[in-house]
C-alpha cells in the first residue's frame, strides 16, 4: 500500500497579506497563538473546581518577510515613511487592523497517463485560514552585509481563525 502524503501533511507556500481586500505582499513565515484563559470555579470547602469556564480569549502571531521595500506587506498597515513622529503616533492610535489570508498547496488532479505515485507538478492555492483585525504590536528588522534583509513583527488580532480546509 502506498503512503500518500498530500493528505496528510499541509504546505504552506506562503501567507498573502491583504489590506481593505487587495493583496499587499507575502509572508516568509507565520506562527499564530491563540490563549484561552479560565478561571477556576471551586465550592467552600472543595479542592477540585466544578467548572473552568471561559474568561478571556487572544489571538497573537509572530511573521517574518525578507525586507525589500520599506513599506510593504503587512508593515504596510503603519507604513512610517515621509511620516513626522505625531503622524506615526496617529497612525498607531486608529489603526483599524488589517486582514491576513493563508493560503495551502492543493495539487491538481494529474493527467490519467502519469504514473500513480509522481509527485504533482502543479496546484491550486487553497484558503487555509483567514485572520481577521490583525494589529501590530511590536517591529524590527535586521541587515547583514551581502545578504536579504529581514522584517520580523508580532501581532495581535481580535477575531478567532476559522479555518477554510479540513
Amino acid at each position: 500500500m502506498e503512503y500518500d502524503v498530500s493528505k496528510k501533511v499541509i504546505s504552506s507556500p506562503m501567507a498573502i497579506v491583504k489590506v481593505a481586500g487587495v493583496a499587499v505582499g507575502k509572508m516568509r513565515n507565520i506562527r499564530c497563538t491563540e490563549t484561552m484563559r479560565r478561571a477556576r470555579v471551586v465550592g467552600l470547602g472543595e479542592a477540585i473546581p466544578s467548572e473552568l469556564p471561559l474568561i478571556e480569549w487572544s489571538g497573537s502571531l509572530t511573521a517574518g518577510m525578507f525586507a525589500i521595500r520599506t513599506n510593504a506587506g503587512i508593515f504596510n498597515a503603519i507604513d512610517r515613511s515621509g511620516l513626522d513622529v505625531q503622524a506615526f503616533i496617529h497612525k498607531l492610535l486608529f489603526n483599524e487592523g488589517i486582514s491576513l489570508e493563508i493560503y495551502i498547496k492543493k495539487p491538481l488532479p494529474q493527467h490519467p497517463n502519469i504514473p500513480q505515485g509522481t509527485p504533482p507538478k502543479y496546484y491550486d492555492l487553497v484558503t487555509f485560514a483567514t485572520i481577521g483585525g490583525v494589529v501590530i504590536a511590536s517591529e524590527g528588522f535586521d541587515l547583514q552585509d551581502g545578504q536579504i534583509g529581514g522584517r520580523d513583527g508580532t501581532f495581535e488580532y481580535m477575531t478567532p481563525i476559522l479555518y477554510g480546509v479540513g
